[in-house]
């Protein structure tokens, strides 16, 4: 197996009638040993600490916590994530307006707003710049957590989906 940005690869060969089908088939990233790289951006030091908590738990992450947008800003022209948990309400730049930054840098990053608001509008706005999720903070948890984890995996491999399964054949 090879190993591309964090995802495994199989590459594959078979007959076809018509020739030899090549295949690039992507393994899910649960299948790999890598931990899933995530920026969380928070004002508040107890949800930082939290997300961090939490989500070790259920699996390997390596977890930047950062507690403005400017500086996930900077530290996105430097580095690279597997996905993106931001805060909505926030000093300077709020959740929306990272996202929009986000976009404006190019980076095919999945972004979760996680915030503490639970508005319709909010929502419709954060699909409609792009966000993968909106996820409510508040309630239980642990089903909070979980539902983050859960949601984490699914915009990565949905973002990953995008480069699966290129096939050519002889012809």
């Amino acid at each position: 197996m090879e190993t591309c940005r964090g995802f495994g690869y199989h590459v594959c060969s078979g007959i076809h009638s018509h020739g030899v089908i090549f295949c690039l088939v992507q393994v899910t990233r649960e299948m790999t040993d890598e931990p899933i790289r995530v920026l969380h951006i928070d004002d508040h030091c107890l949800w930082r600490s939290a997300v961090a908590d939490h989500l070790s738990l259920l699996d390997t992450y390596l977890i930047r916590s950062v507690e403005s947008g400017e500086s996930a800003i900077q530290i996105l022209k430097k580095e690279q994530f597997d996905v993106i948990v931001s805060d909505y309400e926030m000093p300077g730049m709020n959740g929306i307006q990272v996202l929009k930054q986000v976009q404006s840098l190019r980076l095919d990053i999945p972004f979760i707003l996680f915030t503490g608001m639970n508005s319709p509008e909010l929502i419709r706005e954060a699909k409609e710049y792009g966000a993968d999720f909106c996820l409510h903070k508040c309630g239980i948890p642990e089903r909070v957590f979980h539902e983050l984890h859960d949601r984490i995996h699914l915009a990565i491999n949905r973002r990953a989906g995008r480069y699966n399964n290129a096939v050519s054949d002889g012809h």
